[in-house]
Protein backbone atom coordinates (compact mmCIF):
# COMPACT_ATOMS: atom_id res chain seq x y z
CA UNK A 1 0.00 0.00 0.00
CA UNK A 2 1.37 3.12 -0.88
CA UNK A 3 1.61 6.06 0.84
CA UNK A 4 0.67 9.66 0.21
CA UNK A 5 2.56 12.78 1.30
CA UNK A 6 0.91 15.44 2.31
CA UNK A 7 2.10 19.15 1.44
CA UNK A 8 1.46 21.45 4.09
CA UNK A 9 2.70 25.12 4.10
CA UNK A 10 5.75 26.11 5.02
CA UNK A 11 6.05 29.39 7.42
CA UNK A 12 7.61 31.50 4.42
CA UNK A 13 5.31 30.89 2.22
CA UNK A 14 2.01 31.51 4.45
CA UNK A 15 3.96 34.94 5.56
CA UNK A 16 4.13 35.94 2.12
CA UNK A 17 0.44 34.74 0.91
CA UNK A 18 -0.78 37.17 4.24
CA UNK A 19 1.54 39.86 2.92
CA UNK A 20 0.00 39.83 -0.72
CA UNK A 21 -3.68 39.55 1.09
CA UNK A 22 -2.28 43.03 3.06
CA UNK A 23 -1.05 44.56 -0.11
CA UNK A 24 -4.54 44.19 -2.20
CA UNK A 25 -6.47 44.58 0.37
CA UNK A 26 -4.46 48.31 1.33
CA UNK A 27 -4.62 48.79 -2.79
CA UNK A 28 -9.07 47.80 -2.13
CA UNK A 29 -9.89 50.12 0.95
CA UNK A 30 -9.84 53.49 -0.61
CA UNK A 31 -12.27 52.64 -3.60
CA UNK A 32 -14.65 50.55 -0.96
CA UNK A 33 -14.91 53.31 1.42
CA UNK A 34 -15.49 55.77 -1.30
CA UNK A 35 -18.25 53.56 -2.64
CA UNK A 36 -19.98 53.44 1.13
CA UNK A 37 -19.65 57.05 0.91
CA UNK A 38 -21.10 57.89 -2.03
CA UNK A 39 -23.83 55.00 -1.49
CA UNK A 40 -24.34 57.11 1.95
CA UNK A 41 -24.78 60.64 -0.08
CA UNK A 42 -27.03 59.30 -1.87
CA UNK A 43 -29.12 57.69 1.00
CA UNK A 44 -29.17 60.99 2.71
CA UNK A 45 -30.40 62.56 -0.14
CA UNK A 46 -33.04 59.92 -0.84
CA UNK A 47 -33.81 60.55 2.89
CA UNK A 48 -34.26 64.58 2.28
CA UNK A 49 -36.16 64.24 -0.39
CA UNK A 50 -38.97 62.09 0.90
CA UNK A 51 -39.08 64.36 4.45
CA UNK A 52 -39.54 67.00 2.08
CA UNK A 53 -42.89 65.59 0.64
CA UNK A 54 -43.64 64.67 4.23
CA UNK A 55 -43.97 67.78 5.03
CA UNK A 56 -45.98 69.30 2.79
CA UNK A 57 -48.50 66.26 3.21
CA UNK A 58 -48.50 67.17 6.71
CA UNK A 59 -48.97 71.61 6.22
CA UNK A 60 -51.91 70.22 3.96
CA UNK A 61 -53.50 67.81 6.64
CA UNK A 62 -53.19 69.90 9.54
CA UNK A 63 -53.93 73.20 8.13
CA UNK A 64 -50.86 74.88 9.60
CA UNK A 65 -47.66 75.96 8.03
CA UNK A 66 -45.13 73.48 8.69
CA UNK A 67 -41.45 74.90 8.99
CA UNK A 68 -38.24 72.84 7.42
CA UNK A 69 -35.25 75.06 9.82
CA UNK A 70 -31.83 73.81 8.45
CA UNK A 71 -28.64 74.14 10.61
CA UNK A 72 -25.27 73.87 8.84
CA UNK A 73 -21.86 72.24 10.07
CA UNK A 74 -19.50 75.13 12.13
CA UNK A 75 -16.68 74.85 14.65
CA UNK A 76 -19.03 74.47 17.41
CA UNK A 77 -21.61 72.08 15.84
CA UNK A 78 -20.02 69.25 14.10
CA UNK A 79 -23.49 68.02 12.20
CA UNK A 80 -25.76 69.03 9.63
CA UNK A 81 -29.44 68.86 10.81
CA UNK A 82 -32.61 69.91 10.25
CA UNK A 83 -36.13 70.00 11.85
CA UNK A 84 -39.78 69.97 10.64
CA UNK A 85 -42.05 71.65 12.87
CA UNK A 86 -45.83 73.41 12.95
CA UNK A 87 -45.43 76.31 15.49
CA UNK A 88 -48.96 77.83 16.84
CA UNK A 89 -47.73 81.44 17.30
CA UNK A 90 -45.58 82.19 14.37
CA UNK A 91 -48.21 84.67 13.12
CA UNK A 92 -45.14 86.27 11.46
CA UNK A 93 -41.54 85.50 9.93
CA UNK A 94 -40.04 87.36 12.71
CA UNK A 95 -41.45 84.29 14.52
CA UNK A 96 -40.47 81.78 12.92
CA UNK A 97 -37.28 79.97 14.83
CA UNK A 98 -38.91 77.66 17.08
CA UNK A 99 -36.92 74.40 16.94
CA UNK A 100 -33.16 73.58 16.80
CA UNK A 101 -32.07 70.60 15.36
CA UNK A 102 -28.96 70.35 17.73
CA UNK A 103 -30.49 70.08 20.91
CA UNK A 104 -31.23 66.70 22.20
CA UNK A 105 -34.67 64.73 21.51
CA UNK A 106 -37.77 66.61 23.80
CA UNK A 107 -35.92 69.90 24.53
CA UNK A 108 -35.36 71.21 20.65
CA UNK A 109 -38.95 73.31 20.38
CA UNK A 110 -40.31 75.93 22.22
CA UNK A 111 -43.79 75.17 24.00
CA UNK A 112 -46.04 76.63 21.25
CA UNK A 113 -43.96 74.66 18.74
CA UNK A 114 -44.71 70.68 17.41
CA UNK A 115 -41.51 69.22 16.32
CA UNK A 116 -42.25 66.65 13.60
CA UNK A 117 -39.41 65.41 12.54
CA UNK A 118 -35.49 65.75 13.07
CA UNK A 119 -32.79 64.33 11.32
CA UNK A 120 -29.05 64.14 12.45
CA UNK A 121 -26.37 63.98 9.86
CA UNK A 122 -22.76 63.67 11.98
CA UNK A 123 -19.96 65.17 10.39
CA UNK A 124 -18.06 61.83 10.51
CA UNK A 125 -20.62 59.94 8.02
CA UNK A 126 -18.17 62.58 5.56
CA UNK A 127 -21.63 63.83 3.90
CA UNK A 128 -23.23 67.27 4.55
CA UNK A 129 -25.94 69.44 4.10
CA UNK A 130 -24.81 72.92 2.53
CA UNK A 131 -26.99 75.81 1.99
CA UNK A 132 -25.77 79.15 0.36
CA UNK A 133 -26.89 82.11 3.04
CA UNK A 134 -25.73 84.43 1.12
CA UNK A 135 -28.80 84.23 -1.21
CA UNK A 136 -31.27 82.61 0.53
CA UNK A 137 -32.16 81.97 4.60
CA UNK A 138 -31.86 78.67 6.54
CA UNK A 139 -35.54 77.65 6.36
CA UNK A 140 -38.88 77.53 5.08
CA UNK A 141 -42.46 77.06 5.07
CA UNK A 142 -44.92 74.55 3.19
CA UNK A 143 -48.56 76.47 3.07
CA UNK A 144 -51.35 74.50 4.30
CA UNK A 145 -54.02 75.71 1.39
CA UNK A 146 -51.73 75.04 -1.75
CA UNK A 147 -48.84 72.95 -0.36
CA UNK A 148 -46.49 75.91 -2.19
CA UNK A 149 -43.14 76.91 -0.51
CA UNK A 150 -42.66 80.29 1.20
CA UNK A 151 -39.10 81.29 1.40
CA UNK A 152 -38.60 84.23 4.07
CA UNK A 153 -36.34 87.38 2.68
CA UNK A 154 -32.86 88.27 4.29
CA UNK A 155 -32.07 91.53 5.53
CA UNK A 156 -29.36 92.14 1.89
CA UNK A 157 -31.43 93.11 -1.23
CA UNK A 158 -31.14 89.32 -3.53
CA UNK A 159 -33.19 88.21 -5.96
CA UNK A 160 -36.57 86.86 -5.48
CA UNK A 161 -35.83 83.13 -5.18
CA UNK A 162 -37.36 80.36 -8.00
CA UNK A 163 -36.70 77.54 -5.20
CA UNK A 164 -34.97 76.63 -1.80
CA UNK A 165 -31.78 74.88 -2.65
CA UNK A 166 -30.05 72.86 -0.40
CA UNK A 167 -26.85 70.53 -1.14
CA UNK A 168 -25.76 67.16 -0.18
CA UNK A 169 -22.24 66.94 -0.24
CA UNK A 170 -19.05 64.93 0.11
CA UNK A 171 -17.51 67.76 -1.72
CA UNK A 172 -17.78 69.90 -4.95
CA UNK A 173 -17.54 66.74 -7.40
CA UNK A 174 -19.66 64.52 -5.59
CA UNK A 175 -23.02 66.91 -4.36
CA UNK A 176 -26.50 66.33 -4.80
CA UNK A 177 -28.64 69.62 -5.54
CA UNK A 178 -32.39 69.57 -3.91
CA UNK A 179 -34.87 72.16 -4.99
CA UNK A 180 -37.74 72.45 -3.80
CA UNK A 181 -39.28 74.41 -5.98
CA UNK A 182 -42.08 77.78 -4.98
CA UNK A 183 -44.92 75.39 -6.09
CA UNK A 184 -43.63 72.67 -3.18
CA UNK A 185 -42.23 69.97 -5.72
CA UNK A 186 -38.87 68.82 -4.58
CA UNK A 187 -36.58 67.73 -7.46
CA UNK A 188 -32.65 66.75 -7.25
CA UNK A 189 -30.11 67.73 -10.16
CA UNK A 190 -26.12 67.73 -10.11
CA UNK A 191 -24.91 71.08 -10.06
CA UNK A 192 -21.45 71.90 -12.12
CA UNK A 193 -18.44 70.11 -11.16
CA UNK A 194 -20.34 67.01 -9.58
CA UNK A 195 -20.02 63.87 -11.22
CA UNK A 196 -22.10 61.86 -9.37
CA UNK A 197 -24.01 58.26 -11.33
CA UNK A 198 -27.00 57.62 -11.08
CA UNK A 199 -29.15 59.28 -14.32
CA UNK A 200 -29.41 62.30 -12.74
CA UNK A 201 -29.88 65.46 -14.68
CA UNK A 202 -27.74 68.97 -14.55
CA UNK A 203 -29.13 71.43 -12.95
Amino acid sequence: MTMRRQRAFTLVELLIAVALMAVVLSLAAPSLRDFVVLQRLKSINSALITDMQYARSEAVSRGKNVWVYFKLPSNSQPMSCYTMYTDSSAVNVAQRLKCDCTQPAGSRCASTATELKTVQIPTDLSVRLNIDTGVQATDFAFDPVTGSVFIPTLDIPVPVPTAFVVDTRIDSGRTLRTRVALSGRPAVCLPTGSVVSGGYNAC
